[in-house]
Parts: C-alpha cells; sequence; structure tokens
C-alpha cells in the first residue's frame, strides 16, 4: 500500500503573497515587482470579500468571479491572470496547495477594438518642431503640482519657463527615427549608435541586436549632444526610478503640443513608435494601405508574432 500523502500546509494568503513578493525581489525589475504588488493586493481584498484567509480556500470559481471584478482592457487583464496564475503556481510549488485553481482558466478571445494606430502626419510634425523652435524655453508656463492625478497639500501652481526646445526637437527626432519606448529614448547611450549609422533599436530573444539606420543630420546631432551631455545625450538623471525619469519627459512633451494644438487624435508618445513603423513600409503604398499594415502589424506585436526587425517590411 502506498504511503498516504501528507496534507498541505496552511498557510494564509499574506504570508503566501508576501513570500512571492520576496522570492521576485532580487530577479524581477522594479516595475514588474509593482505590478505584481498592485494585483496581489487585490487579490488579498478580493479574498477579504469572501472571508478567505488560507491560499487553500480559492477555487477556480473564485478566480473566475475575481477576473470578472477588473474594469481593465483585455490585453491587460490577459497579462495580468499570468501573474495570477505564477503566484497559485508559486504555491503549489511550495506544496500549500494541491492544484492551481487558477491553471485552467482561459480567456474568452473577443472581437479586436477597431482603433486605428494613427501615426503623427507630417503637418503635426511639423507644428511640433515649428514650437520647440519658437516658443519652447520663451514663454511663461505653469506648472501644476498636481502628480499622478493626486493634488499636493500646497501652492496650486507656479510660473517657471520651459526647457530647452533644442533638447526637445532632439528627443522627438530621435522617437521617431528608431521607433524607441520613451524610457530607452531617455537613457540613449551613445553607444547605441554605430559608425555606419545604424541604430540599436532591441535585442531579440537569441540575443541577436537588431538595428535601424538613422539620417546622417540626425547621427550628427546625437554626437553632438555626446560631445556636450556625455554617454547618455539627454544627461544624467537623478533619480533612479524610471517611472520618474519618463514622466519628466512626457511632461516637457506635453508642454509643447499643448503650444501647437488642438489634435484630431490625442498625442501620446506612443504615436512615436506609430511613425516609425510607418516611415519604413515601402513609399509606394497608399496611405490608407500603409495604416491597415501598421494596424496589423501592430496586432500581430500583441499576439506575439512581430516580426524580427522593422527593416523586414
Amino acid at each position: 500500500m502506498p504511503a498516504d500523502v501528507p496534507p498541505p500546509a496552511r498557510i494564509t494568503i499574506d504570508r503566501a503573497v508576501d513570500a512571492f513578493l520576496a522570492s521576485h525581489g532580487e530577479v524581477s525589475s522594479p516595475n514588474t515587482q509593482k505590478n505584481y504588488r498592485l494585483l496581489l493586493n487585490k487579490l488579498k481584498a478580493f479574498s477579504t470579500t469572501r472571508c478567505y484567509v488560507l491560499i487553500e480556500q480559492w477555487n477556480p470559481i473564485d478566480v473566475h468571479e475575481f477576473r470578472a471584478s477588473w474594469s481593465v482592457s483585455p490585453v491587460t487583464a490577459s497579462k495580468q491572470m499570468t501573474f495570477v496564475k505564477s503566484f497559485f503556481e508559486f504555491a503549489v510549488s511550495n506544496e500549500w496547495i494541491v492544484r492551481n485553481p487558477a491553471r485552467l482558466f482561459k480567456d474568452v478571445r473577443g472581437k479586436a477594438d477597431g482603433k486605428e494606430r494613427v501615426p503623427f502626419s507630417d503637418d503635426e510634425l511639423k507644428r511640433m518642431f515649428e514650437a520647440c523652435d519658437t516658443k519652447c524655453g520663451k514663454m511663461p508656463i505653469k506648472r501644476s503640482r498636481k502628480t499622478h492625478h493626486r493634488g499636493a497639500q500646497e501652492k496650486p501652481s507656479i510660473t517657471d519657463t520651459a526647457g530647452s526646445g533644442q533638447d526637445l526637437a532632439d528627443f522627438i527626432s530621435v522617437s521617431l527615427y528608431t521607433g524607441l519606448r520613451i524610457s530607452d529614448v531617455c537613457t540613449f547611450h551613445i553607444d547605441r549608435l554605430l559608425n555606419s549609422g545604424e541604430c540599436h533599436i532591441r535585442t531579440a530573444k537569441n540575443g541577436r541586436k537588431v538595428y535601424t539606420w538613422i539620417p546622417d543630420w540626425l547621427q550628427d546631432r546625437i554626437r553632438g549632444r555626446a560631445a556636450v551631455h556625455g554617454p547618455l545625450i539627454f544627461g544624467e538623471h537623478g533619480a533612479k526610478d524610471m517611472n520618474v525619469v519618463t514622466d519628466v519627459w512626457r511632461r516637457k512633451l506635453k508642454r509643447v503640443w499643448a503650444l501647437c494644438g488642438p489634435w484630431p487624435e490625442r498625442p501620446t508618445p506612443h504615436r512615436f513608435r506609430h511613425y516609425a513603423e510607418f516611415r519604413t513600409m515601402p513609399s509606394k503604398i497608399s496611405d490608407p494601405l500603409h495604416l491597415q499594415l501598421l494596424n496589423l502589424q501592430l496586432e500581430r506585436n500583441q499576439a506575439g508574432l512581430c516580426r524580427t526587425s522593422f527593416g523586414e517590411w
């Protein structure tokens, strides 16, 4: 007769969450840790509504109802469900529960939202660069103390002047021609640019670096900034939190957009990336088809079927 399998240890949800977060403390990025923490706080709050104390009290139906309580997009929900599955799989590996209640959960695939990914037009870019040349750094602005949608208990606002328009123009140019995320542009290092004019934009899963070519005039601007500001062409950042660094540049971009509006389509930093993909498509294709191909490519990217580089268009 085989020996009876001992029952799993009776572990509280709070202890399981703390252990899971601690296991990711050294191996995950700060943003990933933050996302885990926020989601697991929701899980603990949901457990409280069910009067659950032990992790073994969770069942598959609880996972379904927990997922139904989220008011997020389908893409975000799918990503968050991977976090939930990872948490319960961690509990299984530690023998706190016998099975993962989220293992068999599958999101119902819905229809695409149909929202068109619109890059910046040439006219919009022209207005942005004109604002950088003629208005930025030359007009007083009001800088609100409201941060992350939460008002501070201080003076409502202060008056200041915007930063260098040339800095913003260079930031926009690098974003347009590389398609890098705003966090990567903020920390752009001169080592990304090769003598051949190719710029490192990302690293593939197999470790191979992917490059794109940028025009000579932008190469000169990047090397000129490196000579003045050092290897980080947009300067050293005192803050270590990347969210703080990117927020500084988001505010600068919003000031430029406020100076050259109105905008038919809300301007966002991600539209620079759409433009970078749009720019690499064959010029013989008409504009409507350009946008159709861009939307198709972005949908494939979300499904994990992205191509190895922009240059393969």
